[in-house]
């Protein structure tokens, strides 16, 4: 495989990544496949290159909603992965996809499925931690974030807050307190800690993470959406179902300027929420 070529490949995966980073998951998706079809054309389909591309491109296709293609994507790397599983690179590739796997079982509500793959995930990194875990804690960080995320949906909210603030420790640990998955673990803290009646602990929590992410990525990055849910489910418990459905309504806007589907689980809950809020609001 030529310099050049490889030169290309990285080019493209550069690209993809800041615009999954900027919140545009959909115009990720063409240079990911560019990528991914100099890498097949080199090294053939089953490649590492190629398996870590797919790892990034079914995180584009669950972002905007397609969870089923994004599971079937991430089923054929770990098929593949699981074959070479003793080496270390093709272990690192297994687990990332796992956790991947994880998150989107969790957005098709397959949890008990989502909750195994990512206990597993967390199980390995923990095995290979042993050797090396200062490289592992950032993939422990991530795994810790998603596995609180699933505990908070099956109804184990003393379970989430307790994986979410392990992954907040650690975050701080390794990024400081001002960065993007601080604030996303503080909000499943946040989360967390709602769902056990804690509302004043919560709306610190939750609103500290708003702020912090409007400061770190602007007021309509899509990663806000599921922040204005939160806010609101908050507002449901504390009565005010006024604020309930401004903080709705703000992530529904987010959520269809970012060109999510109205079958994306963050939309989806949004409406349902709304419905709720909406007599209260006007009553």
């Amino acid at each position: 495989m030529s310099q050049k070529a490889i030169a290309n490949a990285r080019r493209l995966e550069d690209t993809a990544r800041e615009l999954q980073r900027a919140g545009k998951f959909r115009e990720a998706e063409e240079p990911l496949l560019g990528a991914i079809a100099i890498w097949k054309l080199a090294r053939g389909p089953n490649d590492i290159e190629v398996l870590n591309d797919e790892i990034a491109l079914a995180a584009s296709f669950r972002r905007r909603g397609d969870t089923e293609l994004a599971i079937a994507t991430l089923e054929r790397v770990m098929s593949e992965a699981v074959k070479s599983f003793a080496d270390a690179e093709w272990n690192h590739v297994y687990r990332l996809a796992l956790n991947n796997i994880g998150v989107a079982y969790r957005e098709a509500e397959l949890l008990n499925k989502a909750r195994a793959a990512l206990e597993l995930a967390l199980t390995l990194v923990d095995q290979v931690a042993v050797e090396a875990p200062e490289d592992l804690a950032l993939e422990k960080a991530r795994v810790l974030d998603n596995l609180a995320s699933v505990l908070t949906l099956e109804g184990d909210h003393e379970g989430a807050e307790r994986r979410a603030r392990e992954s907040l420790a650690l975050w701080v640990e390794l990024r400081g307190v001002d960065d993007v998955d601080t604030a996303v673990a503080t909000a499943n803290v946040g989360a967390a800690v709602m769902r056990q009646g804690r509302l004043d602990e919560a709306r610190a929590s939750l609103q500290a993470s708003q702020r912090l992410l409007e400061q770190l990525l602007g007021a309509s990055h899509p990663r806000l959406a599921d922040g204005w849910l939160m806010m609101g489910e908050l507002e449901v418990r504390a009565g005010d179902g006024e604020a309930a459905s401004r903080a709705f309504g703000r992530c529904l806007d987010i959520a269809r300027a970012s060109g999510l589907p109205d079958h994306h689980p963050t939309v989806v809950r949004a409406q349902e929420f709304l419905a709720i809020a909406a007599p209260t609001a006007s009553s």
